[in-house]
């Protein structure tokens, strides 16, 4: 059996994950989320690094169930 995105990330990160998925740059996701775009981009870096892939489209694809 394998992790799932939903599994392994953070409900934070999951909520940037969301919104990656809907296409979002970093500072609308910051927007969105009431937080800093700097704080985006650690969520972004950390849902990658958990996700182990290299781009938002990966991750984005992963969220979908869609690749692993």
């Amino acid at each position: 059996m394998y992790a799932t995105a939903e599994s392994i990330l953070s409900r934070r990160e999951r909520q940037v994950l969301d919104q990656i998925q809907l296409g979002l740059t970093n500072r609308q996701i910051a927007t969105r989320l009431f937080v800093s775009p700097n704080t985006v981009n650690k969520h972004v870096q950390q849902v990658l690094r958990k996700l182990e892939v290299s781009n938002r489209v990966q991750a984005a694809m992963c969220g979908r169930g869609l690749a692993t």
